[in-house]
């Protein structure tokens, strides 16, 4: 049988099981992008497969969800590309599915994966009633929107594109970086897509 869900239930939840999600998430991101190793890869994407149930997936009792402590965070529902990319999380690394076999593994976005969900935390947190805001989370809030502050400083830095020199616009062309050098798309020579270049990094969002 299972016990009753009560708020501090809820509050315990989200100052523990939710703060650790995210928390694990930019560590991961990180880590990643410093390292390019498919370890972090799978650590970044299964705690975003966790951030995707609570935002967008049951709104069951007994599973944590946006909505239990927001009410019109209940209609809230993933862009049909935020979808794709959670099956491909879910069949080619939550699950041991013969999509592995039988479908095309894609490349995942991390950039773009990222920006999403951090949008999604910071939006939920300046939104959660004070009831549920303890000090860690709004130590969390603060760390994420600084972040974006700094990552809006960083876009205004010139970047050119290691094949053709050209200067790369981060709002229109689409490209890619790695470690610190950055391609347009079209310029990634077959080899070096080949070494690893994973995470397509603009697709004109945030």
């Amino acid at each position: 049988m299972k016990k009753q869900v009560t708020e501090e239930t809820k509050k315990i939840l989200l100052d523990g099981g939710f703060e650790y999600e995210v928390k694990l998430m930019r560590e991961a991101i990180a880590m990643y992008m410093e390292r390019n190793l498919d370890l972090y890869l799978s650590a970044f994407l299964l705690h975003l497969r966790n951030l995707y149930e609570f935002f967008y997936g049951s709104k069951k009792d007994y599973y944590a969800h946006a909505g239990h402590y927001i009410k019109s965070w209940e209609s809230r529902t993933a862009t049909k590309e935020i979808k794709r990319w959670n099956t491909q999380i879910n069949n080619f690394l939550s699950h041991l599915s013969y999509a592995r076999v039988l479908e095309v593994y894609d490349y995942y976005p991390v950039t773009m994966l990222y920006i999403h969900y951090r949008g999604l935390v910071i939006d939920f947190l300046g939104e959660l009633p004070e009831e549920y805001m303890t000090q860690k989370l709004k130590d969390l809030l603060e760390s994420l929107k600084y972040e974006v502050e700094i990552n809006k400083n960083m876009e205004k830095k010139e970047m050119r594109c290691v094949e053709c020199k050209r200067i790369i616009d981060t709002k229109k062309d689409k490209w890619v970086g790695l470690t610190g050098d950055y391609w347009h798309t079209e310029c990634i020579r077959e080899e070096v897509r080949k070494e690893g270049l994973k995470q397509e990094v603009s697709d004109n969002s945030k």
